[in-house]
């Protein structure tokens, strides 16, 4: 799906990067547009994020001091 066609057959490399510049235009535009709508969900769920995080870091730590006063027996 060619937009620019090119005048003859052998400038046809002008008319692929114009071509190649309007698709990267387009897909980036796209990609932009899914970041800014993206950004709105992840301020509404930080906090619930935030505390995944922590309960995540305390659990490791319980798990670091449980060990210390009952070490594991491996066979």
């Amino acid at each position: 799906a060619a937009i620019f066609h090119p005048a003859d057959i052998h400038a046809g490399s002008g008319a692929m990067l114009n071509n190649m510049r309007v698709y990267g235009t387009i897909c980036l535009s796209l990609m932009a547009v899914v970041v800014f709508v993206g950004v709105k969900y992840v301020n509404k769920f930080a906090s619930l994020f935030l505390a995944c995080v922590i309960i995540s870091i305390v659990s490791i730590y319980a798990g670091a001091i449980k060990s210390i006063f009952h070490p594991p027996e491996f066979p």
